[in-house]
């Protein structure tokens, strides 16, 4: 596709922050349209970024002129196999594998708010961690194969393999978490579980973070501990319609927890009851982009530190307003930064303030989301010179001419 519009709507992310400048939009169908493609890109020398359901939020949309945008959102096919497992297309989206997971009376570790659009193999890039990651682990480890083009146009597959064989070098840890840069993740194996018997949700509300995270950190059945502050509280009430849970207070913090496990939780205050209640949790994205573009920062911070971090950005980043809120028992914190009315809008100032912030609290700088282009140069520099080397290593060893998604990631 070359239509300008049309490549313009696959060349910004979701929270329109982010543009690019391909030069076209190719549509696969199929893993050989794949390989074509990125043979022709070897021949030719055009860059290539693969895309999924386009949800990312640190650049990685903003292709580079004269490159071409790889949609894989086509790779939506699904098979069963006899152990279990669900081979996905790339393309597939997670609310797809869920449902076909359900189907078969088993479910899928990994859980989203974007589930509908976000596909597998773009979590897959990102290693992409969710509410449920605490509980049964980040993407990766819902992986046991892999299919992916390398730049060259080979194919590489472990999917047909047996997932216990630990020897030698595996495709899933290499690529998971690449961002596109190493080859084109083209289809998962994915790991069914037996669903957990029966849970509950609960939602309690805390004068601070760190007396939420003492709540939840460490006891047994815990499944998800989801925080959020009074400002995303309102704004959901106000922006989703929704009705108020419980009494205000500072934080919130939204536990699933296994059923036969809630008598190990220590509550001393306020708290209901509600498998309703993950609207609140899930409802705070929409309603925070409705109010201007935001700038959106995915961290990883001790939760010990994270109220007096969250004082001080709140005050530097005045008028602009702060939104806290994310997957607390990871350490994992969204920060989203939104101008003080719809028509205003955030300095790039912020980027630079945030992240300066968040790393002297002693967190990182990147999460679940990735590192992208928006974070590419401070990733790269917080590494120690053993890690960067390696990446370096295997990125001229897998992309040697630099096509696979330049300018992404921290491999240099």
């Amino acid at each position: 596709m070359t239509d300008l519009d049309v490549v313009r709507s696959y060349a910004v992310d979701w929270s329109d922050r982010f543009h690019g400048s391909p030069t076209c939009v190719v549509r696969v169908r199929s893993r050989d349209e794949v390989v074509t493609v990125l043979e022709r890109s070897a021949d030719l020398g055009f860059p290539v970024v693969a895309q999924g359901g386009n949800t990312g939020l640190v650049g990685a949309t903003m292709a580079p002129p004269g490159s071409v945008i790889l949609n894989l959102s086509g790779l939506n096919d699904m098979v069963e196999n006899d152990d279990g497992s669900l081979v996905a297309g790339a393309g597939c989206t997670i609310a797809s594998v869920q449902d076909a997971a359900s189907r078969l009376g088993k479910v899928f570790g990994l859980d989203l708010a974007s589930r509908d659009s976000a596909t597998v193999g773009g979590a897959f890039n990102t290693n992409a961690g969710g509410m449920y990651a605490a509980y049964w682990g980040p993407m990766r480890d819902q992986v046991t194969g892999v299919e992916a083009v390398m730049a060259d146009g080979t194919v590489v597959s472990t999917i047909d393999g047996n997932a216990e064989a630990a020897w030698g070098v595996d495709p899933v840890a290499v690529l998971a978490g690449s961002e596109g840069t190493l080859a084109v993740v083209t289809a998962l194996k994915l790991r069914l579980r037996a669903p957990v018997t029966e849970t509950t949700v609960i939602m309690a509300g805390f004068d601070s973070v760190e007396a939420a995270a003492q709540m939840a950190v460490g006891v047994p059945g815990v499944m998800a501990g989801e925080l959020l502050g009074e400002t995303e509280m309102e704004t959901v009430i106000e922006r989703g319609g929704l009705a108020r849970p419980m009494a205000p207070h500072r934080w919130y913090l939204l536990i699933e927890i296994e059923s036969g496990s809630v008598d190990s939780l220590q509550i001393d205050g306020d708290a209901v009851v509600g498998s309703s209640l993950w609207a609140y949790r899930e409802r705070i994205t929409e309603s925070i982009d409705g109010l201007g573009v935001p700038y959106k920062f995915d961290v990883v911070v001790p939760p010990a530190r994270l109220d007096d971090l969250h004082a001080d950005l709140s005050r530097l980043l005045a008028p602009n307003r702060l939104f806290m809120f994310g997957h607390l028992l990871r350490s994992n914190a969204h920060f989203n930064v939104v101008p003080p009315h719809r028509e205003a809008t955030v300095p790039d100032e912020v980027d630079q303030l945030v992240l300066d912030a968040v790393e002297k609290a002693g967190g990182s700088a990147a999460g679940e989301h990735g590192v992208g282009r928006a974070k590419a140069v401070r990733a790269r520099d917080s590494l120690p010179p053993g890690r960067r080397d390696l990446i370096d290593a295997l990125k001229r060893a897998l992309d040697p001419d630099g096509r696979l998604n330049p300018g992404a990631g921290a491999a240099r």
